[in-house]
């Protein structure tokens, strides 16, 4: 890639105190550790100003930035946003260096402290002077959160070090036109090695906008310990910035807001590709991307340039007022109790008064650059806000901003497929896929309850459609083979076989037809809706989780005895659509027409898919291979074995689609897993296959061994004879570039082409954000980061939205908080803390649920291999041989859960 010039090419030199610019360049700013600056979406929760910069992009075009001329030599930056990098003065108080930069600005004519003094600053760099006089440079670990390279305005010069320089790159090609001289700053031919000295006067420190942000508990420069910090990116030596003490004062300022701008022109909108298969252009220039395989157009490189036949670009936006498009990010978390809110900060009145200048932080030290041997493993446990699922039309979205929102993907309208009763006609299952069509949209997997009704109804044809084909029936042949159940089942290879399988099923549905493109597999979140069963706001599934009553129905179906692949069933068959298409017989005329289903309105929450459960099962067994038993023996066999029908058995439970959004929730708990205790340690690619949190091996009920490199066992059975899913031509275009080695399945973010992500809300989403410390009141509280859907490396990364309707959370999170304050007295571990709640979680079930704590049936246990763990925690309770610790738990449950019973334990 090549680096745009900086050079004036009009008889003048490159001189160290001018940077030349076209208005309406596009731009990164790459730092010394190789990653790039970018506006992090609403990264600070409930804070007047959200949007702040963070050296965090891992590829150019994912975070641009347009540069326009302000005169004097100085320019200003806008986001994809439409507001522009500013220095936000003191907005960190009590840090080390409190100003620091953010993405606020929405008129910069009117805001000195959002226009910078550019310096050449040789070799293809620039430095970037506030009004304050202090330049804009990277900074490590300079805040809390998962992002630990910040953007601050903290060095006095350009040569503090290599975290002040920022190398130029536009559009990956050399175009000298795109360099002009600076209207108002002539320019002196200065031999290129020799700096020139800086002809312009930074403007009077006018008082750039003030706003607290929540470092209210004396923060300092270290990492926080309660999120994972991502192992620094060292492709190259990296020079720490410097570090000073905090200062003891604050000085404060008066707060100058912006005056309303106008609209800048619309940028040019990506266009398909004149010479690409389902490619379209990538914003901001000629990279073709396509977005079946979310990498670009041609394998041999990252990049190839298509021929922009088709596309004319929009003329450069005007150079006399340019102003901030308004913004379109609208906002994807809602206020948390764990962070402190920012409540006056005037956003609309010009400045009162011009302040003092601040006080500097302390002159760094030099630091020396780092000569030990990089790695290449890159940060994987956060992500950069950068796609944008929306209703617009279809596009490919390259920034690092966009926003997630709950409306309908454009791709996923409700099709015209009609629910009917009648038969199915001869099943003829595909030879091929007819895809993979179009898709614009980030793969992300949400729950059920956050999809909208257009997302419901395409989801349930797609199924619909599945199934009248015979490809649905095809992978319920896989999970029926009992080679390959062996192998998914009761080994360490549980939640990476399944992880392969729910792929392949998706790329399936995707395929059917162009309105199905962009479905993802929603997930059942029973985390969540377990707890509005604790906080007693339901009374039973049905009524708790809407996927029971609306993917087919909680109790319609008359009881009957039907036969699914040699497995009788007698259960309620419940016919409601898009179940009335399933034929479990592939090639047969005639269609059954219904799904075998338990009862569920008389079917209650296992307690082993409470919070507390799961949460202890992730976070603190001591490897992988405990992890994926406790995953599998817990919430999974527990789901299984209380929804009964043909969810109750272990070869033929693909039949009803809830068992997808089952497993796909399996899947999500997995993720959280990877983001909170591998990702965090860096491993290397040899690490991961032998590493006890990354990939142990086992055997397969002991006979033949599973390892990291073992080849996954999935067939599919066509005409009774199993083949498998990469050689028959029906199936295999859907595992096609899916891993196939175990320890390649651990991290759904880097699956190639095949990678998504999860959005996840609620308890769930607390346990992604804060791994071991959710839940815990004793914990501190951490600067926020807000995670969205986002484009790193061309894939997807997981993100946290708010959870609607979540009173039932608070009511629990405030019972959770009640035992916590009790225990910290005690000086308890956190450890001590979750299994005394677990207890609590037996006994609330024991004396105040409806459904008390059942036991398994002897032929479920038999079965899914497990005994009722809540069941056995209960009868030592009982018996006095284990009884809850905590003072006073009787009253606490009574307080926060309105439960009359209070037995003497």
């Amino acid at each position: 890639m090549r680096l745009f010039t900086l050079a004036v090419v009009l008889g003048c030199g490159a001189c160290a105190d001018q940077c030349c610019f076209n208005d309406g360049d596009v731009i990164s700013l790459q730092a010394d550790t190789g990653h790039y600056l970018g506006r992090c979406n609403n990264c600070i929760w409930d804070e007047v100003y959200a949007d702040s910069a963070f050296v965090h992009i891992t590829e150019p075009w994912l975070g641009q930035w347009t540069v326009f001329n302000a005169g004097d030599g100085k320019i200003v930056l806008q986001a994809d946003s439409g507001n522009f990098l500013a220095r936000c003065n003191n907005c960190a108080p009590g840090a080390s260096y409190p100003d620091e930069a953010f993405v606020h600005v929405d008129d910069w004519t009117a805001s000195p402290w959002a226009q910078w003094t550019c310096v050449d600053v040789g070799e293809g760099k620039i430095a970037l002077q506030a009004d304050n006089g202090n330049f804009l440079a990277r900074c490590k670990d300079c805040v809390n959160g998962a992002y630990s390279q910040a953007a601050f305005v903290h060095a006095s010069g350009i040569n503090d070090g290599s975290w002040v320089h920022w190398m130029i790159e536009s559009d990956g090609q050399y175009l000298p036109n795109r360099c002009q001289m600076p209207t108002n700053a002539p320019c002196t031919d200065v031999p290129t090695t020799t700096p020139c000295a800086n002809t312009s006067t930074p403007a009077p420190y006018t008082g750039a906008p003030t706003t607290a942000l929540p470092y209210t508990d004396a923060p300092t420069t270290a990492p926080s310990t309660d999120l994972p910090i991502p192992a620094p990116y060292t492709n190259a030596p990296t020079t720490d910035s410097p570090y000073t003490d905090a200062p003891s004062t604050v000085p404060q300022t008066n707060v100058p807001v912006m005056t309303p701008a106008t609209t800048l022109p619309a940028t040019t909108r990506p266009v398909a590709c004149g010479t690409c298969n389902n490619c379209f252009y990538a914003a901001g220039g000629n990279l073709c991307w396509d977005n079946w395989t979310e990498s670009a157009c041609t394998a041999s490189d990252l990049y190839t340039w298509c021929g922009a036949t088709t596309w004319t670009p929009t003329p450069a936006p005007s150079t006399t007022t340019p102003t901030a498009t308004p913004g379109t990010d609208s906002p994807t978390t809602a206020p948390s109790s764990d962070y402190p809110v920012a409540t006056d900060a005037p956003t609309t009145q010009p400045p009162l008064a011009t302040p003092s200048p601040t006080t500097s932080a302390s002159q760094p030290t030099s630091v020396t650059p780092a000569t030990t041997s990089p790695t290449t493993i890159a940060p994987t446990t956060v992500a950069p806000p950068t796609a944008a699922p929306t209703t617009a039309a279809p596009t490919i979205v390259a920034t690092t901003t966009a926003v997630p929102t709950t409306a309908a993907p454009a791709t996923m309208a409700p099709t015209t497929l009609t629910p009917t009763t009648a038969a199915a006609t001869t099943i003829v299952p595909t030879t091929g896929s007819p895809g993979p069509y179009l898709c614009t949209q980030p793969r992300v997997r949400k729950a059920w309850a956050s999809l909208s009704e257009a997302e419901k109804t395409t989801y349930k044809d797609a199924i619909a459609v599945a199934m009248d084909v015979g490809l649905y029936q095809r992978f319920l042949t896989m999970h029926a083979d009992r080679m390959d159940n062996m192998q998914a089942h009761g080994t360490c290879g549980f939640m990476y076989w399944h992880r392969q399988y729910l792929i392949g099923f998706e790329n399936m549905l995707r395929s059917l037809k162009p309105e199905f493109a962009c479905i993802t597999i929603p997930y059942f979140d029973y985390v969540n809706d377990n707890t509005k069963y604790m906080a007693r706001s339901c009374n039973d599934m049905a009524s708790c989780s809407p996927i029971l009553n609306e993917l087919g129905s909680a109790a319609d179906g008359a009881s009957t005895t039907v036969d699914v692949m040699g497995y009788s069933q007698t259960s309620r068959c419940d016919s409601t659509y898009p179940l009335n298409h399933f034929n479990p017989n592939e090639g047969t005329s005639g269609a059954l027409g219904c799904v075998p289903r338990g009862d569920w309105t008389t079917t209650y929450f296992p307690s082993e898919v409470s919070f507390t459960s799961i949460k202890q099962a992730l976070m603190e067994d001591p490897n992988v291979v405990a992890v994926n038993r406790a995953i599998e023996t817990q919430p999974h066999n527990n789901i299984h074995a209380t929804l009964g029908g043909i969810m109750d058995n272990a070869y033929t439970s693909p039949a009803d689609p809830i068992f997808f959004s089952h497993h796909s929730m399996v899947d999500a708990l997995n993720a959280i897993y990877f983001k909170c205790r591998v990702a965090p340690l860096g491993y290397s690619d040899q690490q991961k296959q032998s590493s006890a949190l990354g990939f142990e091996g086992c055997s397969v009920h002991g006979e033949s061994a599973i390892t990291a490199m073992s080849a996954i066992t999935m067939r599919v059975i066509v005409g009774g004879t199993p083949v498998n899913v990469h050689d028959d031509p029906s199936v295999s275009p859907f595992f096609k570039d899916v891993p196939n080695e175990y320890y390649k399945l651990i991290d759904n973010t880097d699956l190639g082409p095949n990678s998504y992500s999860f959005e996840l809300s609620g308890l769930v989403g607390d346990l992604y954000t804060k791994c071991g410390a959710a839940g815990l009141q004793s914990q501190g509280r951490l600067r926020g980061l807000n995670d969205v859907p986002a484009y790193t490396s061309g894939r997807v990364e997981n993100y946290v939205v708010s959870l609607q309707n979540a009173s039932h959370v608070a009511k629990y999170n405030g019972w959770r908080t009640a035992i916590t304050s009790a225990t910290q007295s005690l000086g308890w571990t956190p450890a001590v803390t979750e299994t005394e709640i677990n207890k609590m979680v037996v006994a609330y079930y024991h004396y105040c649920l409806p459904g008390g704590v059942h036991d398994l049936s002897p032929q479920d246990k038999k079965m899914w291999r497990v005994d009722s763990v809540s069941k056995q925690v209960l009868g030592k309770l009982l018996d006095g041989s284990d009884p809850i610790q905590v003072p006073g738990w009787q009253a606490l449950n009574a307080q926060h859960f309105d439960c009359s019973v209070q037995p003497a334990m």
